[in-house]
């Protein structure tokens, strides 16, 4: 459901830029995440080491916070 959401509205700029990505390069899912990925702005994905584990996510989590956009 969610790649059908995602296609129809891949165009739809405002959307996309509202969407934030982090995930671990070795995780499983990186070539689907890889996908996503490049429907989003860059500044928007956060990539770490490490697999599909909350220790990368919380890596890629606290790289999210960091945005100075954010603060």
């Amino acid at each position: 459901m969610l790649w059908d959401w995602l296609k129809q509205n891949a165009d739809n700029t405002d959307l996309m830029s509202r969407i934030y990505l982090g995930y671990g390069t070795e995780d499983s899912f990186a070539p689907a995440i890889g996908l996503l990925s490049d429907l989003l702005p860059s500044d928007h994905i956060f990539r770490t080491t490490g697999g599909h584990t909350p220790k990368t996510m919380k890596k890629a989590w606290l790289l999210f916070l960091d945005k100075e956009e954010l603060n």
